[in-house]
C-alpha cells in the first residue's frame, strides 16, 4: 500500500494516518457477524481489510494539514456518472493521551447540498451529531449521487495543535 501512495499517488512520505484511512475506505462488512445497516461496531470494528476496494481507483488519497480550533480544511471529490457506494474516512494520530485529546469532525455535503457526518448514518435529516470520542470517522452513503462531493475536516476542539489528519475516499 506505501509502494502504491509512492507511485501511483505521488506521495512521498504516506503518514500513518492515510494508510488506516486508505484500509478502512476499502473495508467491508463481514455479512451475519454484526447488525446490519451499521458503520462500526464491536464485532468487526469497520469491517475486514480490502485491498482491491481500498486500492483499484481511489478518489482521494491525502495528508491533510495540521487544524486549529475552529480551523476548516476542504476537499472535493468528483463522482462518476456510474457510480456506487461512496466512504470517505479521515483519520489522525492524536495527541498521547488516556483519552482522545484533540477532536477533529469530518462532513460530507453532496452535490445538491445534503450534509452527512462522520459515524453517522444518515435519515434524512440535515442536522446530526458530530463524533467528539473518535480519531477515525466515516461517512458512507449508499447509491451516491454523481457529481462535487464537499469534504470539510473541522477543527472541533484541539488544545494540543495543530492537528494534521488524512482522507482516503472510495466507490465500494
Amino acid at each position: 500500500m506505501r509502494e502504491f501512495l509512492r507511485k501511483k499517488r505521488a506521495i512521498t512520505n504516506p503518514s500513518a494516518a492515510l494508510m488506516k484511512a486508505l484500509l478502512i475506505a476499502g473495508a467491508e462488512r463481514l455479512p451475519k457477524t454484526a447488525p446490519s445497516g451499521v458503520l462500526l461496531d464491536p464485532h468487526q470494528g469497520f469491517g475486514r481489510v480490502n485491498l482491491d476496494r481500498s486500492l483499484k481507483k481511489p478518489l482521494l488519497t491525502a495528508d491533510g494539514p495540521g487544524l486549529q480550533t475552529g480551523e476548516k480544511s476542504t476537499a472535493t471529490v468528483s463522482v462518476p456518472s456510474a457510480s456506487g457506494d461512496l466512504r470517505i474516512v479521515m483519520c489522525y494520530s492524536d495527541y498521547p493521551g488516556g483519552n482522545l485529546i484533540n477532536n477533529l469532525n469530518l462532513i460530507v455535503r453532496d452535490p445538491a447540498g445534503k450534509r452527512y457526518v462522520g459515524n453517522q448514518r444518515s435519515k434524512g435529516k440535515s442536522t446530526m451529531t458530530l463524533d467528539p470520542t473518535n480519531n477515525v470517522e466515516v461517512v458512507e452513503v449508499r447509491k451516491a449521487k454523481p457529481g462535487k462531493w464537499t469534504i470539510d475536516v473541522v477543527g472541533g476542539n484541539v488544545p494540543s495543535g495543530p492537528q494534521d489528519f488524512a482522507l482516503a475516499a472510495v466507490m465500494v
